[in-house]
């Protein structure tokens, strides 16, 4: 098999219920192996002979007649039972190519031991409670072409949020590592699951808005609008999971398949009213009427050329490629280009001392060298609000008045404009329920609204009446936008920020948590960054090196030349950002490994 894989070794996640933790079933997880998490799998094209008694003549257009004729062709034969059929099925749907003894999990891309029991759950991509009352537990409701397996957090958290590109703000992590990102009401999965993801909603709509005589049931019930579902199935191409999908499902009762795997063309036949003119021609571009666009080059190597426009940096900031060239290199000697942004580039936080970044991308990776990074020196001004302890949690929910008056040595905040679950606490203002998530929004005084450059929050951990501490996550917004998704409750943490401006604030939190303090910085005359490597425009020589593959035995990421981001190739590979999340408390035995409770259970 040439799968090639970039494997980031879990050597064991195994998950620990403390006393009274239980997962939103109310039932106590098994503990779970996970092997790797997979990061990118072979390109896939289709060349048996399952459509070749489908009629394609008929008109395109979502209300067309190939549109009709293709929901027919494809319905199952059978539908397998939902309580015990398809957890068997699906652990068989779903076994990595690598590891037959293992199954991979959707979203998170976790290669994990196959069991039956109840450590997973059945993701409905297109969400039950967005079906018109059509996803029961049968039919389009247990279709294995349809579900997915997952963590039960994942699915819990994902909940029925449309599918959007949130610009990757508001990570959202399981064990450590970001596996999607959410704002507001929408979720956007990694970028190798994206694909995967509208070519389900796409063979959910063909099926079943037939089967159901449903026109109403449209993929914008699931995903934000028709160019994001074009766009995401031109950016993750069909790979070999999503063949070896097709390839089983046709064997067993339901014998059929996607047909959006086999033949990604038929995407833009029938939205062709649907999606913008540009995304049109862009979705023929990467697949054509032939078929060809479903074969992929392999790349074989990636370089880096130019200079970057920014070089010098402070100690948390992120790398900037803006100014430099991916170079890519494939199998037939042809060379492409791939966008910088579509790299991850390490580290991800930049340290005093460093030198050099690293772009990966599938399993190859490139170095620039020629920047530097020196620690933030800010003779500038700290505004700060102490919010104030009771020493009970029996208060009244908090109002603009009363919050105001719980304020101490505050030069921060002018005015509270809303609050949801903040309650006069035991430690300081307490956040959320059991239920339901805690969130206040307040607006900074004048002098605190431009040049900040820092943020600083004090939180204490909630416990129970037994000693357990109540799981939380704290998310801080910057006038709607997120700043910072932040697992380490029960302590403090400081986020850097570029200069930003804002006026109103808005932090919430999910489980319960106290809020003690908030310290915002705002920029003074900072000292410049010490001369380094690169940092001479005129002189500056940028280094790049070469691609290493990281698993030399075998080249792997099939990405074909295409000439833009929105063609660029067949898999950009997942996000594998690492993200730190602190453990909500120092109990031993916990030592670094948390439980975050599902406080919203998805319909499954």
């Amino acid at each position: 098999m040439k799968n090639k894989l970039f494997k980031l070794t879990i050597a064991t996640a195994v998950f620990v219920c403390g006393a009274g933790l239980a997962i939103s079933q109310n039932k106590q997880i098994a503990p779970v192996e996970a092997a790797a998490r997979q990061e990118n799998f072979d390109p896939y094209s289709y060349s048996g002979t399952y459509y070749n008694s489908l009629d394609t003549n008929g008109s395109d257009g979502v209300s067309g007649g190939f549109k009709t004729a293709l929901g027919k062709y494809v319905l199952p034969k059978d539908w397998y039972d939902y309580s015990s059929g398809l957890k068997v099925q699906l652990q068989k749907a779903d076994e990595d190519p690598t590891n037959s003894s293992n199954m991979i999990y959707f979203y998170t891309r976790d290669s994990v031991k196959k069991n039956a029991a109840s450590t997973w759950n059945r993701e409905h991509v297109w969400p039950q409670s967005l079906s018109n009352g059509h996803w029961g537990q049968d039919n389009g409701g247990c279709d294995m072409l349809h579900l997915r397996p997952t963590y039960n957090k994942t699915n819990s958290d994902r909940g029925n949020k449309l599918y959007a590109d949130c610009n990757k703000q508001g990570a959202m992590i399981y064990s450590g590592v970001t596996y999607g990102y959410s704002n507001g009401g929408y979720f956007e999965p990694l970028d190798c699951v994206k694909g995967d993801v509208a070519r389900i909603i796409m063979y959910t709509h063909v099926v079943y808005s037939e089967y159901y005589r449903d026109n109403n049931l449209k993929p914008t019930k699931t995903i934000k609008d028709y160019d994001t579902l074009l766009k995401w199935h031109m950016q993750d191409k069909p790979d070999e999971l999503e063949g070896n999908r097709n390839n089983y499902c046709q064997t067993t009762d339901q014998k059929n398949r996607n047909p959006f795997v086999d033949h990604p063309e038929y995407a833009w036949r029938i939205y062709s009213d649907c999606a913008s003119a540009g995304v049109i021609e862009q979705c023929k571009s990467v697949y054509p009427a032939d078929g060809s666009g479903t074969q992929g080059k392999k790349l074989t190597g990636i370089s880096i050329s130019g200079e970057a426009n920014k070089k010098e940096y402070y100690a948390g900031q992120s790398f900037d490629p803006t100014g430099l060239t991916i170079n890519a290199t494939y199998d037939d000697n042809s060379t492409g280009t791939i966008p910088p942004t579509n790299c991850t580039w390490t580290p991800e936080r930049l340290t005093v001392g460093t030198t050099s970044v690293t772009c990966k991308y599938g399993n190859f990776t490139a170095t620039y060298s020629g920047i530097t990074v020196t620690e933030r020196v800010v003779s500038g001004t700290e505004f700060s609000a102490t919010f104030k302890a009771n020493g009970s949690d029996t208060g009244d929910v908090y109002t603009s008045a009363t919050a105001m008056a719980a304020l101490e040595d505050n030069t921060l905040i002018e005015s509270f404009d809303s609050f949801t679950k903040v309650f006069s606490g035991r430690l300081g203002f307490k956040f959320g329920s059991t239920s339901a998530e805690g969130n206040m929004t307040f607006t900074l005084k004048e002098e605190v609204r431009t040049k900040i450059v820092s943020i600083k929050v004090d939180t204490k951990t909630y416990t129970t009446g037994s000693g357990d501490p109540i799981a939380s996550v704290l998310t801080i917004k910057f006038d709607g936008q997120v700043i910072e998704n932040n697992g380490q409750t029960g302590s403090s943490f400081t986020k850097p920020l570029d200069e930003v401006s804002c006026t109103k604030v808005t932090i919430s939190a999910t489980g319960r948590v106290y809020l003690t303090g908030i310290t915002i910085e705002i920029k003074g005359n900072d000292v410049p960054p010490t001369p380094g490597p690169g940092s001479s425009s005129s002189s500056s020589v940028p280094t790049s090196a070469s691609s290493s593959n990281i698993d030399s035995s075998e080249p792997i990421s099939s990405v074909p030349q295409q000439p833009s981001s929105e063609q660029s190739g067949n898999k950009a590979g997942c996000n594998g950002s690492i993200i730190a999340v602190s453990a909500v408390t120092s109990i031993s035995a916990l030592a670094g490994l948390v439980l975050v409770l599902s406080k919203k259970k998805k319909e499954k």
